[in-house]
């Protein structure tokens, strides 16, 4: 049912066009009630390649954007891989080293945290940036 409703937010622009076309082209056909079947036929095949053709286009762009988005978005998430690894090798470091060198623990990478927050909120989708809100939350 989720995935319903999320497609439906994302195709609302077109599934309103389809709607108005169709019933622009059902009172056009019942406008003309003395054409013959094909004609209403033809009226009916011709709004519903309209509305084929509107939502492709709509998709194609919504395809050609993300791709655009992908480099930037592939560098944000990368930034926090790498974080994420070197906190994984900070601790696992520290558990090597004797007990009164351990105390000492190691600033976390602050700056680069900062750049991926940064990054985050330009290209993170909204269930990337409510889950890095629920780590840090959950962090303190």
């Amino acid at each position: 049912m989720k995935k319903i409703i999320d497609w439906l937010k994302k195709n609302t622009f077109s599934i309103l066009i389809g709607i108005v076309l169709l019933v622009v082209g059902l009172s056009f056909v019942n406008i003309l009630p003395e054409a013959s079947d094909d004609i209403k036929a033809a009226v009916i095949g011709i709004f519903g390649t309209a509305i084929i053709a509107i939502y492709a286009n709509y998709e194609s762009r919504q395809r050609e954007i993300e791709a655009r988005h992908f480099a930037e978005k592939r560098q944000a998430y990368m930034a926090f891989v790498d974080i994420f690894f070197s906190l994984l090798n900070n601790a696992v470091s520290e558990k090597s080293k004797p007990k009164e060198i351990q105390k000492k623990q190691k600033p976390l990478p602050v700056k680069e945290m900062i750049e991926f927050k940064k990054n985050l909120m330009f290209w993170g989708s909204a269930k990337a940036i409510q889950a890095w809100n629920d780590y840090e939350t959950k962090d303190k």
